[in-house]
């Protein structure tokens, strides 16, 4: 992308580029907090899991992002706590 000429729109090949770019981003940001997960006590383990189920039922929010809070408390609760008998009010 030009960034010397901001006003110059970028082309379809520079859009793949950042969109690439940003997809090893999020690759990298999910594998590295998939990791601070597990070093977590159980404990901050649920609270993160409360918390994400919360944001999840935030009416406020779009409701893709809802899914994703929840998919992600989802996620947690599965990897981190398999025999957590709390289970995060998770809309559906």
């Amino acid at each position: 992308m030009n960034n010397s000429k901001p006003e110059e729109a970028m082309t379809f090949g520079e859009l793949l580029t950042l969109i690439h770019q940003q997809q090893q981003r999020l690759q990298v940001l999910e594998s590295s907090f998939s990791q601070l997960i597990t070093l977590l006590s159980p404990g901050l383990q649920q609270q993160l899991v409360s918390y994400l189920s919360v944001q999840a039922g935030v009416l406020e929010n779009e409701p893709d992002l809802q899914k994703q809070y929840a998919d992600l408390a989802s996620d947690i609760q599965n990897r981190t706590l398999p025999d957590s008998t709390v289970s995060p009010d998770i809309p559906g």
